[in-house]
């Protein structure tokens, strides 16, 4: 005999899913003096499943685990509105609520065979909502003109629950994170950089689960020659092993709890060279920002 613990498989999107469907947005900037900027703004906002998301073959990763993609997922929506204040000297805050509709969340179930042996799947699924209200606070500052140093935070209140299934608590809490940059130019060239990156999140809620505090360091050396066509970078990511979580998901009678060390630390080298010159990188540049431009301009227009 087989007993299922946790939620089951949703099928009635269909196979046919439709995202017609109108997406607007509406920006407004206002400047009060010079280097003084308010502006709010309003959008929606789609997010696709992705092929490993929709795929529905299993991959076990241990005899007792597996997980499986589902065809039925459908996209998330989400409605954004940001109020922010933005000064020339490098100091911007933005308050925030986002919304978001049929979120994904990869949930589990446990197959047990009766003999005290179980199975864990794990799988996509659009099950639930989530409301996210902050403030984010950056200011970037140059006390010499080798150096630049820019500092942000932001700290949140989240709220998640199942529209369709009440038996399962809400996720919600404070969450907040903090990160630190610097980089510094060791020659009047401006062709050798040395940056440092510390991120540190002291509480995180992604989707239906909660995230302890854990932290990152990253190190970077780079060195450019040759009119800036060839580029050496050295980069040192998280060197002393600190990205290590602990996270929580909350069923109607289980309660599951991750403890992952994400082993992210590496040292790499990096050498790239760029042909054609200035002007294919000007062009390439150029190009490059007209069609981020574009881009921006259309999702305004949705």
């Amino acid at each position: 005999r087989i007993y299922e613990l946790g939620v089951h498989f949703r099928q009635d999107g269909g196979l046919h899913q439709s995202t017609d469907r109108l997406l607007p947005s509406v920006s407004l900037n206002y400047q009060i003096t010079m280097g003084h900027q308010w502006g709010i703004q309003w959008g929606m906002s789609i997010q696709h499943p992705n092929f490993y998301d929709l795929n529905p073959s299993r991959t076990f990763t241990s005899p007792m685990d597996c997980s499986s993609g589902s065809p039925f997922l459908m996209p998330s929506y989400t409605s954004n509105i940001e109020l922010g204040y933005h000064h020339r000297k490098g100091l911007s805050v933005v308050a925030y609520f986002h919304h978001g509709s049929d979120q994904v969340e990869w949930n589990s179930i446990l197959l047990f065979s009766g003999h005290g042996n179980y199975t864990r799947t794990v799988f996509p699924e659009n099950c639930f909502s989530s409301d996210r209200t902050g403030i984010s606070l950056s200011y970037q500052v140059r006390p010499v003109s080798q150096l630049n140093v820019q500092a942000e935070s932001d700290i949140n209140y989240y709220n998640a629950w199942l529209p369709s299934d009440d038996s399962r608590p809400d996720i919600y809490g404070w969450g907040g994170r903090f990160r630190l940059s610097a980089d510094l130019f060791l020659n009047r060239q401006r062709t050798l950089m040395f940056s440092a990156h510390y991120n540190q999140w002291i509480k995180q809620y992604v989707g239906l689960r909660r995230y302890d505090s854990y932290s990152r360091f990253c190190f970077a050396l780079r060195y450019s020659m040759l009119s800036d066509r060839l580029k050496l970078s050295l980069v040192a990511d998280d060197p002393f092993r600190q990205h290590v979580t602990d996270a929580e998901s909350y069923y109607e009678t289980r309660t599951e709890r991750d403890h992952v060390n994400h082993h992210s630390h590496s040292i790499g080298l990096t050498v790239s060279y760029s042909f054609g010159g200035k002007a294919i990188r000007r062009a390439y540049r150029d190009m490059k920002n007209a069609e981020t431009k574009r881009a921006e301009n259309v999702k305004l227009k949705l």
